[in-house]
């Protein structure tokens, strides 16, 4: 099973409990976002990619972001349209998705700008002329997307020197520890392909939610007390 379809699996198992709860620790954000409301983003996304950016299947496309609710997001969409997602910063794509804080790193012929503030926000910097502002953009488009038949063999991935495929990742992230539609706690912030197979793939794996906290730097007393909140019985760091 692909990654698309393993988030279609859990759209339609359970659509409206948490499946992913994001705390930002330095902001106080927390933001609790069900199957449902994931799934109107990574439409539109894609939508966005396909119609604005006009992205074509087999692609690639640079994510230069850290780990959030945001960049899975992006994942998912990108993964919808049949494109393979290249986390290298310093690679050279035709399209770029960064944050506003790493403006100055990436270079693009279409540079999309996520804020990353809280609720998903538009930037409150000034943006490169032709850059455009995820927020603001996304809004018009199709809460609806119907995306290319996928298989499991094509590029997903790029991290490094490494490459994974949609079967890859489901192989690698396959974890026997985790039970069925556990709810597990992840403590991390750089976006690699590690991270988003603890956090995310294996998350979808499982059929399972996801507390997302960052930044890294948290005490294990602080960790412990969030997952108690949260009804998590299994803490991991990235």
């Amino acid at each position: 099973m692909n990654l698309v379809d393993l988030f279609a699996q859990r759209l339609k198992m359970d659509p409206s409990g948490p499946l992913i709860t994001y705390y930002d620790t330095d902001t106080g954000e927390r933001i609790e976002l069900s199957a449902t409301s994931l799934a109107n983003w990574i439409n539109k996304t894609a939508n966005f990619l396909t119609d604005e950016l006009a992205v074509d299947e087999g692609a690639t496309i640079q994510l230069n972001l850290p780990l959030h609710w945001q960049s899975v997001i992006w994942l998912q969409a990108a993964w919808a349209c049949g494109l393979a997602v290249d986390l290298e910063t310093h690679a050279q794509h035709s399209v770029v998705i960064t944050s506003q804080a790493d403006l100055a790193s990436a270079p693009a012929d279409e540079l999309v700008v996520l804020s990353l503030r809280p609720l998903g926000l538009p930037c409150d910097v000034d943006l490169p002329v032709g850059a455009l502002d995820f927020a603001t953009s996304v809004r018009t488009h199709g809460d609806y997307f119907a995306g290319p038949s996928l298989g499991t063999d094509r590029l997903a991935l790029v991290d490094g020197q490494e490459e994974f495929t949609d079967i890859d990742l489901v192989t690698a992230w396959t974890d026997t520890m985790r039970e069925d539609h556990e709810r597990v706690l992840f403590c991390g912030t750089d976006l690699t392909a590690a991270s988003i197979g603890q956090a995310w793939v294996a998350t979808l794996i499982n059929q399972g939610s996801l507390v997302l906290v960052c930044p890294s730097d948290q005490s294990q007393e602080r960790l412990t007390d969030l997952a108690r909140q949260e009804g998590t019985r299994t803490i991991i760091r990235g």
